[in-house]
């Protein structure tokens, strides 16, 4: 079990993309992920993102249930959110996704691409903190484990990535992304 935590931890440090390309193959969508580089964005609109974070953590706390119509707008500003992180503009993507989060802070899938867009933005405590709400709203979706892994071990907090990557193994045992 040790071995497979320790392999899955230098697989999220981007051995898995390198491999690929050794082989001769095209990196797929997930090692796509690992392959781009952060973006780092400024001073001034990393400070708009926290008090935007903020805010919406506030909003999120006193979250009412959702209209029909707010669900529908939420979705549309995740899709719209998913469209900027895949074209590398992640202040937009980050903008439209915690207009998103404010709608729907207790899904998963946009705590998981706030996380994504924070981290390719360099923006990395507010990446560990959306990918650990991700992994606690779904705790049976590897994604979210092995991107919340990913952000740790960014952060040189190997331990804790190991846990995460051994919490995997024994929630989704069956996934098999992570082999």
């Amino acid at each position: 079990m040790r071995q497979v935590v320790i392999s899955l931890l230098v697989l999220s440090l981007g051995s898995s993309a390198s491999a690929g390309w050794a082989q001769g193959r095209k990196p797929s969508a997930d090692s796509a992920a690992i392959i781009r580089k952060p973006t780092k964005l400024s001073r001034q609109e990393r400070r708009e993102l926290e008090r935007r974070a903020a805010d919406a953590e506030k909003q999120r706390l006193a979250a009412p249930v959702l209209s029909p119509k707010d669900r529908e707008v939420s979705e549309a500003l995740f899709v719209d959110g998913v469209k900027y992180v895949t074209l590398e503009d992640y202040p937009k993507a980050l903008d439209r996704l915690l207009k998103a989060y404010a709608l729907s802070p207790n899904n998963a899938a946009v705590n998981y691409k706030l996380a994504e867009a924070n981290l390719l933005s360099g923006n990395l405590r507010d990446a560990a903190n959306y990918a650990q709400a991700a992994v606690q709203l779904d705790p049976k979706n590897a994604y979210y484990y092995l991107l919340l892994a990913q952000t740790q071990a960014s952060q040189k907090q190997y331990d804790a990535a190991t846990s995460t990557y051994a919490t995997l193994v024994r929630e989704v045992p069956g996934a098999g992304n992570y082999l």
